[in-house]
């Protein structure tokens, strides 16, 4: 890698403040031993790239974590109101509804694996969740939040350990959220849930994994322009709102696993929620400010279709 006279004292800054570690994960997509190449030496780098080529990567990604996290918040939001409103207002507890088990069932999820003999893909189903599990948790997990001022003036006032529904919410984790909606047992309840938020239930299960993990690499700092999804989002399929904003990410399942279809449930999550959003916008812009920048930053890198700004969602977005 080359470093200039004119940026060793910037690499030198870099390399202290953020670290030779988390600064590697960077340009070891650029060496022999990512590449598989066939050379002696595996640190050698098989492309021209600078400091500086390293530096705008690493600052473009950092602002593009803020806004997926900009995007993930807003939808978490809209998520947990949909929730809280549709549950309290619904079910004879209302806000302590969620303390019936008769609400809840286990959570059985298809889990698909590919066969080593034959080669095929198979699906076989595995508990991922008891109710019991997931309240145990939630009760561990809210004991030992300290200093919330309305959980503690909630108590002292109540002298009751059960916290109304919306104050879970708040104190909730997003994996407890995913957790909890796919442990509810009626059809009927989790589709209203969705269709507050103009999606199915279908796909709001899928997209709350997705969420979470996104968020997950977001919070700790993780790599997301090379971002690798470790759940593909399911295909939008929705015949009752906005059909036409519908999309197949399966058709190329390499390129489902990359940002893009992150990049577009959350457009389209916010395009139902909010209306008018500017969040597209905003990481349209910053990928042709760095791609300039840099060759190495590029709308097909994160796998973005060609054209991908005249489909439906996005003509309407960008209007």
């Amino acid at each position: 890698m080359d470093i200039s006279s004119e940026n060793e004292e910037q690499a030198r800054f870099y390399l202290t403040r953020v670290g030779y570690y988390k600064l590697s994960g960077y340009w070891f997509a650029f060496q022999n031993k990512y590449l598989k190449k066939n050379d002696p030496d595996p640190e050698k780098f098989s492309v021209p790239i600078s400091f500086n080529d390293i530096r705008n990567i690493y600052v473009f990604d950092a602002k593009l974590r803020n806004l997926f996290m900009e995007a993930l918040c807003r939808c978490e939001v809209a998520i947990k109101a949909a929730f809280n409103n549709y549950t309290t207002l619904t079910f004879e507890e209302g806000a302590f509804w969620y303390l019936e088990e008769k609400y809840f069932s286990d959570w059985m999820a298809v889990k698909k694996t590919k066969n080593k003999q034959t080669g095929k893909r198979e699906q076989k189903t595995e508990l991922k969740c008891t109710y019991k599990e997931w309240k145990r948790k939630l009760d561990e997990d809210l004991k030992n939040i300290h200093g919330c001022q309305f959980k503690n003036a909630y108590k002292a006032k109540y002298r009751d350990d059960d916290l109304p529904f919306w104050m879970v919410l708040e104190l909730e984790s997003f994996g407890s959220l995913e957790k909890m909606y796919n442990l509810m047992n009626n059809p009927f309840h989790k589709r209203k849930i969705a269709e507050i938020l103009f999606v199915s239930s279908e796909h709001l299960e899928n997209s709350l994994a997705v969420m979470r993990l996104t968020r997950n690499k977001c919070a700790h700092y993780n790599r997301l322009y090379n971002f690798v999804n470790g759940v593909i989002p399911a295909d939008i399929k929705n015949k009752k709102f906005n059909p036409e904003f519908n999309y197949t990410f399966s058709e190329n399942r390499e390129k489902a696993a990359l940002l893009f279809p992150i990049f577009y449930i959350l457009a389209y999550f916010l395009n139902n929620v909010s209306g008018k959003t500017q969040w597209a916008l905003k990481v349209k812009q910053l990928i042709d400010d760095y791609s300039e920048k840099c060759c190495y930053i590029s709308y097909e890198k994160m796998g973005f279709p060609l054209e991908w700004e005249n489909l439906p969602l996005f003509r309407r977005i960008f209007a």
